[in-house]
């Protein structure tokens, strides 16, 4: 009697309706505003004879738009009729549009956090300025009673550094709130691919043992 050996996990693999299909999702749920999309598209796409995660439709796209970046069209042609070569190009065009559109925000967003960062060190510079006496001014105080020093110069000095700090702690608040939320995005994308990768192999145990079930049944 043959023993019967579970065929290795393999990923699946995409025709060109499959590949139309993904980016139909992708410019519908557009994953590059929100990565956790990539889940909710592997999900919609994922049967039980074609079985992806969130992770595998990201690489997938990624590897289209580097095949159509390079201008690599026989690899995108070299299966399926003229009018999906037609649609999967089109299609592509509207990824890469959203990709780019991203990638301008993200370097928008960059480029305001490094501003941010700047404005807090200037602001920390010239409170330092405001702050630290000059060797002027400590001549002039050596030289001038300390009675001259009036009470509203010393509550303006005050009001000032105060106002200094409470800028530079709203700003350091700003930048730490907006890496919390960048952590806290990174962290559930990764648990939603860690659990629907482990959906995916329960699937494929489930279709295993059924074909076992079936196999013990006819002997």
């Amino acid at each position: 009697m043959a023993s019967c050996v579970p065929a290795r996990k393999k990923q699946a693999r995409f025709s060109v309706a499959d590949d139309i299909k993904l980016l139909r999702e992708v410019t519908l749920d557009n994953p590059f505003r929100n990565k956790g999309k990539w889940i909710e598209i592997g999900e919609k796409l994922s049967t039980t004879t074609f079985l992806i995660d969130g992770r595998r439709a990201r690489e997938r796209t990624n590897l289209l738009i580097t095949q159509f970046k390079k201008d690599n069209r026989e690899n995108l042609k070299k299966s399926g009729i003229n009018e999906e070569y037609s649609e999967r190009k089109s299609l592509l065009e509207d990824v890469i549009g959203l990709m780019e559109e991203e990638e301008r925000k993200n370097d928008a967003d960059k480029e305001k956090t490094a501003s941010l960062e700047k404005a807090s060190l200037d602001i920390r510079k010239r409170a330092l300025e405001t702050l630290t006496p000059t060797k002027d001014c400590d001549a002039e105080e050596a030289i001038r009673p300390k009675k001259s020093k009036s009470s509203n110069n010393i509550l303006s000095y005050l009001q000032e550094k105060k106002e200094v700090e409470m800028e530079i702690r709203k700003e350091e608040m700003e930048m730490k709130k907006q890496q919390l939320q960048f952590e806290r995005e990174k962290f559930e994308l990764e648990k939603n691919e860690r659990r629907q990768r482990m959906d995916i192999e329960r699937q494929e145990k489930m279709m295993i043992f059924e074909m076992f079930r079936k196999l013990a049944d006819k002997n």
